[in-house]
């Protein structure tokens, strides 16, 4: 009990954005044991000042990183390169954290001041209806307003500034698709799934050096940290021996 109560702290302390919907390692990180932007930002100082004046960055100064494509993060290891997909890292964190977060109880959701209407088809409006508890599990609380629509009326803190019709829209259309009505469990792995991919930093998002320490500080929070809940991989690795070899130095 005392464990999943730490697990469930450490989740409402690690919303994926901030009030703009950006990503915010402030956020992300408050609360779990990882340093805050505060002390990154001060740690990158110091090893700047180290830097400037030996040349040597110190051995604590955490691996060196860079952001290409703005979607990859590329970062230099004892034994060679990883190359990490961060919104597949990013979602696979978020998808651990919301089932730990589940397993001791609904989502917390924030109400919205004026709901958000969305148009549906009578199937769907029908689906919804059936999986709305369900729904609301997660904190996604919706209501029936007409023939053909559905209002929410809250949804998962975690969401920050993305649309929750949107989300809302991508559920129906799983649910829609699947041949089977889907067990209970099945449907709210699912949603988390979805839930995570769309509230995790996106693909061509640009990072600060401070956010991408965050995330890279992040993966311990995550027992799978190889794939996404998609089952895409979240990292390659080069390793230095393959790259020396490449080059003719070995």
């Amino acid at each position: 009990g005392e464990t999943l109560a730490r697990q469930s702290d450490a989740f409402e302390a690690l919303p994926a954005r901030d009030s703009s919907g950006k990503f915010s390692p402030a956020a992300a990180i408050s609360g779990t044991g990882v340093p805050a932007v505060s002390a990154v930002s001060g740690r990158s100082q110091e090893v700047s000042e180290i830097r400037d004046k030996t040349g040597i960055a110190p051995a604590s100064a955490g691996p060196r990183m860079l952001q290409v494509y703005d979607s990859y993060l590329v970062v230099e290891g004892a034994d060679g390169l990883m190359v990490i997909d961060q919104h597949a890292l990013h979602e696979r964190i978020l998808f651990e954290q919301i089932k730990k977060r589940l397993a001791v109880g609904p989502i917390p959701a924030q109400r919205l001041l004026l709901p958000e209407v969305v148009e549906l088809t009578g199937e769907q409006r029908a689906l919804l209806e059936e999986w709305r508890s369900a729904l609301s599990e997660l904190g996604m609380e919706v209501e029936s307003m007409g023939a053909t629509s559905m209002a929410i009326t809250a949804y998962p803190g975690i969401l920050g500034q993305r649309s929750p019709g949107q989300l809302l829209l991508q559920v129906v259309d799983h649910l829609v698709k699947k041949q089977r009505p889907p067990s209970r469990d099945a449907l709210l792995h699912d949603i988390m799934s979805l839930m995570a991919c769309h509230s995790a930093v996106r693909a061509r998002e640009p990072l600060t050096q401070e956010q991408m320490a965050a995330l890279l500080e992040q993966r311990h929070l995550a027992h799978d940290t190889h794939h996404c809940p998609h089952g895409r991989p979240t990292a390659l690795v080069f390793s230095r021996q393959e790259l020396e070899r490449q080059f003719g130095r070995i």
